[in-house]
């Protein structure tokens, strides 16, 4: 499972009012499915279930009043009920099918830490510059996302007996009909010191 950028809000800019360098890095993330298939024909099915899923990412600001760098790791937890449409085809060992359908996501916290890494220059090591990190502790950010979320999602995969039992592969794409950013803490307001919740705000202001 993966997260998607959807729209990119610098929070440092560069002396002259430009951007700074940014780097998304996706992060292993992993599912856990449980549910069954209707058959309403010999080929077509109707399939749900209830489905666990853990997304995170890592965004990197570089150059940060000139040599720092911060570092953001951002970590999801889902509780999703699909509800998709599959088409099988029941020929060969190795037996195809094909879906697509709709998801509802209900975000079950989503917490996330920064890590300033300072910068400075140490004539007395050489010139070789002198770095000090600083971690924030877990942050909270449930409260700034939308909890209820939707997305269209489609896939393939392959079933094959072994025994009495099927085993099933599959690869899944969903992406979200909304954003999952509330657009009212999209930016932090200043004259409310709460919007920070204290630890983020002293970490990197």
């Amino acid at each position: 499972s993966i997260a998607r950028v959807i729209h990119d809000i610098d929070l440092y800019t560069a002396a002259d009012g430009s951007a700074l360098p940014e780097q998304y890095q996706l992060r292993p993330g992993y599912q856990l499915n449980i549910g069954g298939d209707w058959h309403f024909t010999k080929n077509f099915s109707l399939s749900s279930g209830l489905q666990f899923m853990h997304t995170a990412y890592k965004h990197t600001t570089s150059k940060v009043y000139g040599k720092d760098q911060v570092e953001f790791f951002d970590r999801l937890n889902w509780l999703n009920v699909p509800v998709m449409v599959k088409y099988s085809i029941h020929r060969g060992d190795y037996k195809p099918f094909f879906y697509f359908g709709y998801s509802t996501n209900f975000l079950l916290s989503n917490n996330a830490t920064v890590v300033y890494e300072d910068v400075n220059s140490d004539p007395g090591n050489e010139g070789v510059d002198a770095l000090t990190p600083a971690t924030s502790p877990n942050l909270n950010l449930r409260y700034k996302r939308n909890i209820f979320n939707n997305g269209i999602l489609i896939g393939a995969g392959f079933r094959k007996k072994v025994g009495l039992n099927y085993w099933f592969a599959d690869v899944r794409y969903s992406f979200g009909v909304r954003n999952v950013i509330k657009e009212n803490n999209q930016y932090a307001d200043n004259s409310d010191p709460s919007n920070y919740r204290g630890s983020l705000a002293a970490l990197i202001l």
